[in-house]
Parts: C-alpha cells; sequence; structure tokens
C-alpha cells in the first residue's frame, strides 16, 4: 500500500520545497517594520523592510537593525535601525566632534565598536551614547516593503501633524 500515487509526488516535493525555502527565509531574514522619527526622511513611521539577518560584510552608509543592550531601558524599545557613520579603524566622523558621545577630534574607532546615527534630528544614537558595539548589530535593511492596508494614512497623518504643530 502506497500512501502517495505517482500522480501525487510531484505535490509532495512542491510542499517540501516550499517548507524548505519558508524555515531558510525565517533564518536568514527578518522585517522590520519602523517606529518612531530617528531615521526621517530616509524612513518613516510604519514604513517596512526585509533585513538579512548577519551583518558580516557591514559597510559605512548601511541601515543596520541593532540591539540596544544597556541602552535598552533609555529607549524603551527592543531594537534600533541606524545608519553605520564608521566601523572600527575609521576615524570619528567630524560631525561628531564636541557632541554628549565625548569624542576625541583625532580618535579612531576601537575594534569590535561602531559609529551609528540617525538621519533625523530627533535621534537616540552615537552622537548621545558613543560607540555602539559591533555584535549588536543583528540585521541589515535591503528591500522595501509594501505598507499593511490602513498603516499608510494613519503614519502620514500623524507625521503630517506633528510637523504642522512645529511651525
Amino acid at each position: 500500500m502506497t500512501l502517495v500515487g505517482r500522480s501525487g509526488l510531484p505535490t509532495v516535493a512542491a510542499i517540501v520545497c516550499v517548507a524548505a525555502a519558508g524555515a531558510w527565509a525565517r533564518r536568514r531574514l527578518l522585517v522590520v517594520t519602523v517606529s518612531g522619527e530617528s531615521m526621517l526622511p530616509t524612513l518613516a513611521e510604519g514604513d517596512r523592510f526585509l533585513a538579512r539577518r548577519g551583518t558580516g560584510r557591514l559597510a559605512v552608509g548601511d541601515i543596520v537593525v541593532i540591539e540596544p543592550g544597556d541602552l535598552a531601558p533609555l529607549i524603551g524599545r527592543g531594537l534600533m535601525v541606524k545608519r553605520v557613520a564608521a566601523l572600527a579603524g575609521d576615524p570619528v566622523p567630524v560631525r561628531l566632534h564636541g557632541t554628549r558621545g565625548e569624542f576625541d577630534p583625532s580618535a579612531r574607532v576601537p575594534e569590535g565598536e561602531m559609529i551609528v546615527l540617525g538621519d533625523g534630528v530627533r535621534s537616540f544614537d552615537s552622537r548621545n551614547y558613543g560607540f555602539f558595539d559591533r555584535q549588536g548589530a543583528v540585521a541589515v535593511l535591503f528591500a522595501r516593503m509594501p505598507r499593511r492596508p490602513g498603516v499608510a494614512r494613519q503614519a502620514r497623518f500623524r507625521l503630517r501633524s506633528k510637523l504642522e504643530g512645529e511651525h
């Protein structure tokens, strides 16, 4: 007695392939939904992205998902999304000299550390905290996803209301 006849074999093979692809995607990819204003104008509240887990080939300019580590109680969130401004061995960017991160103008980023910045003016990042642990980088954003239905209007309205209130 056979459980699957010859005509059912391609269906079983397709199901196994889809399951394997799904398992691979869950291990390699992360869906990120932006919350907050720290990456404006590049990323807005409610924007969704796919991020590649693992950061072996991290480069200056990459937008990364970071575990805040000791900063978690200060920021009140699980993960942060920031842009890499400098990696180990790079000079500290001039725009950070004299910020609360207390950077020495001749300093270089130490081994195992990085400098991350939000694109927006309201960002908790290396300007406030200093160097971030390189091991805290969880993933790198690489593809924009469509917004969930209803989120686009709601997020844009909140953003527009905040911007109009600042004038």
